[in-house]
């Protein structure tokens, strides 16, 4: 259902409308996006590099013009406020990371981004609790260790953990289809703890 008012995910803290935003509830499923003619055979036309999901229908497709489609100096309101924040890894989580990406995880870069490229402490968005000085963020069955840096606006994250307890490991069912990988990931990290 379309909503008037929506939260932003990167400043969840306000509420504008939902024409300033690119949220998906909208009053129309009309919307506007670059993309790159790829070929075109017949009365078919192959585009790259958009942003739509699978099966949506487009409806007309206009050249780019820099002069019109580029403004000189874009007055982006709410966005220009967003608090951008960077991430660094430590050399462990470093190489967990690599090894989860190789493993089969592709989307991990994509969740570092989302979740540590924004205030990383937005709890009404973030499953984050305070664990002593460092915080774990909590992003489906994976929890990611950190500490911050207010003054700079910089996440240290130190350490990947499995959020399975070894009781849910030891359990047949498997609705996320990545219990097998987690169990490679915690042998991994035990081997590598026992040789420290």
């Amino acid at each position: 259902p379309a909503k008037p008012l929506v939260r932003p995910p990167r400043k969840p803290e306000i509420q504008v409308g939902v024409w300033a935003t690119r949220s998906p509830y909208r009053p129309n499923s009309i919307g506007l996006t670059l993309a790159r003619i790829e070929k075109v055979e017949g009365k078919k036309i192959f585009l790259s590099q958009i942003d739509l999901l699978d099966q949506t229908p487009i409806l007309d497709i206009k050249p780019y013009v820099t002069e019109s489609d580029l403004p000189k100096k874009p007055k982006l309101g709410w966005i220009d406020n967003i608090e951008t924040w960077k991430y660094k890894l430590s050399a462990q989580a470093s190489k967990q990371i690599l090894w989860l990406k190789e493993n089969g995880l592709d989307e991990i870069d994509d969740v570092l981004e989302s979740q540590f490229g924004t205030p990383p402490l937005q709890l009404k968005r973030k499953r984050v609790k305070a664990i002593e000085k460092q915080f774990e963020l909590s992003y489906r069955t994976w929890r990611f260790l950190f500490k911050i840096n207010l003054k700079i606006k910089v996440s240290q994250i130190l350490e990947v953990k499995s959020g399975y307890s070894e009781a849910e490991l030891q359990n047949k069912l498997d609705p996320y289809s990545d219990k097998d990988l987690h169990r490679k990931f915690i042998k991994l990290n035990a081997k590598v703890d026992l040789n420290n």
